[in-house]
């Protein structure tokens, strides 16, 4: 077992050139499938979708197995609503495998202290076109030296 697994993926066409798939949503699960290997605790995904009159970056994650957090093999309803609200361009798709921080296993924190940790991380900047997502494979132990510094120059606030 590995440290996580992340891919990305950019359509060249329009969502609606992929409208019978789903578009990055739905090959972003199929390459997450292929990476299940890599963790076991969540999966996640960040889309973006240039078509969206709101809320052009949306973020779908949750505890399971990649077929568990997307309901393939359970509700086939429930798997092609997910993919079309998902539908957009562009992808990033992260599952965990916890080597540090807090895990959904580990009785001293609640599984909400979990949750915060699934990936991908999206940021809703105060800036309207400073929005982000981003994903990883490995631990960030200097996050707190990195935000001050990306504060203190004033260009995000993390």
């Amino acid at each position: 077992m590995g440290d996580c697994g992340v891919a990305a993926v950019y359509l060249k066409k329009p969502a609606e050139s992929y409208k019978e798939h789903g578009g990055a949503a739905y090959f972003m699960y199929h390459m997450l499938l292929e990476l299940q290997h890599r963790g076991h605790e969540s999966a996640g995904i960040a889309v973006f979708s240039p078509e969206r009159k709101r809320s052009k970056l949306r973020v779908y994650k949750d505890f399971g197995l990649v077929h568990e957090v997307f309901r393939a093999t359970t509700d086939e309803r429930a798997f092609r609503g997910i993919m079309e609200e998902y539908n957009g361009t562009v992808a990033i798709g992260q599952i965990r495998y916890p080597t540090s921080g807090v895990n959904n296993n580990n009785c001293d924190h609640s599984r909400e202290d979990a949750r915060e940790e699934m990936q991908p991380f999206i940021h809703h900047s105060l800036y309207l076109r400073n929005h982000f997502a981003l994903g990883w494979n490995g631990n960030n132990a200097n996050y707190d030296s990195l935000k001050k510094d990306t504060e203190r120059v004033g260009e995000f606030e993390l």
